[in-house]
């Protein structure tokens, strides 16, 4: 049985889920949404019965006589499954952290795809998969990712590369995977793992989030939180001691380096990799989703 505090929690990242993606249908109205559930097939001549706000006037008028409609089929339901990035330096953030932001877009992305009939899947992961459930449909299978992933503590090390192939593995049917990361990670074996992850044919999306002034700290003195690459740490670091703070620029430029080339290896292999900030990811998220959806990416 749920705590009681447990049970506040998951409600309220429910109630707050809800509203989130009902102001972000809104804003996106026009761009997302695909018709009740149908998309165009063809078109072919009226027969009673037929409902004719599917009529088609303008092929109508070129074959006088004769009505023709729109032939529609049904869309197929979508395996979406959700990689939570829950590593020790997910825990970095101003305002909110990343990893509460990143369970939030998460919880978005679940409570949309089962409003849309898909099915949803979510997976927790640092140096290995800790959690791991398989797409399904229906409200109860959603309370239950809510509750696994609203209290996710992070901890240990990034292994991107055999979390998403053994992801990738575990999915018994083609699906899409977005992945939320800050790709804090040693990138030539995530490569592979990438690699392995297409072979099973899954639609492969990474949702890079990052700090709103992660990489800009121009004009701030002070102490301030630092992902240690070597030493896969968080470390504070006093900008205002001049030694530091050119230790620290030096870092961060071979570090944006390496991360615009792994990102750019990640699109070689028809990758989408999305930028998002902690402001943002929920929308960018939801956008991943809905646009997948609209090409018919990881139909059952």
């Amino acid at each position: 049985m749920l705590d009681n505090l447990l049970r506040k929690k998951i409600r309220n990242l429910f109630i707050d889920t809800r509203i989130k993606v009902s102001t972000f249908l809104q804003g996106h109205r026009r761009s997302v949404f695909l018709g009740p559930g149908t998309e165009y097939a063809d078109l072919r001549e009226y027969v009673p019965g037929d409902d004719l706000k599917r009529v088609d006037w303008r092929a109508s008028a070129r074959r006088p006589g004769n009505l023709i409609v729109r032939e529609y089929e049904v869309e197929k339901n979508i395996n979406i499954m959700v990689l939570i990035d829950a590593s020790q330096s997910m825990l970095l953030g101003e305002g909110e952290t990343r990893i509460s932001m990143a369970v939030k877009a998460a919880a978005a992305l679940g409570y949309s795809a089962i409003s849309n009939r898909d099915f949803f899947g979510v997976a927790l992961y640092s140096s290995d998969v800790h959690l791991y459930l398989p797409p399904r449909g229906g409200r109860r299978h959603l309370f239950t990712a809510l509750s696994k992933m609203v209290n996710v503590v992070p901890s240990g090390t990034t292994n991107l590369g055999e979390a998403v192939k053994d992801v990738a593995a575990k999915m018994k049917r083609r699906g899409i995977i977005i992945v939320i990361t800050d790709l804090h990670d040693k990138f030539e074996e995530t490569i592979k793992g990438f690699r392995a992850a297409i072979a099973h044919g899954h639609d492969i999306q990474v949702i890079h989030i990052t700090d709103p002034l992660e990489y800009v700290f121009l004009g701030k003195v002070g102490k301030v939180k630092f992902f240690d690459p070597k030493t896969n740490t968080p470390i504070v670091i006093d900008l205002a001691n001049p030694l530091e703070r050119g230790l620290y620029y030096l870092a961060l430029t071979e570090e944006i380096e390496k991360m615009r080339d792994f990102v750019k290896k990640l699109r070689g292999l028809k990758i989408r990799v999305i930028e998002a900030t902690t402001k943002d990811v929920i929308d960018r998220v939801l956008l991943a989703y809905y646009n997948s959806k609209r090409r018919g990416r990881g139909a059952r």
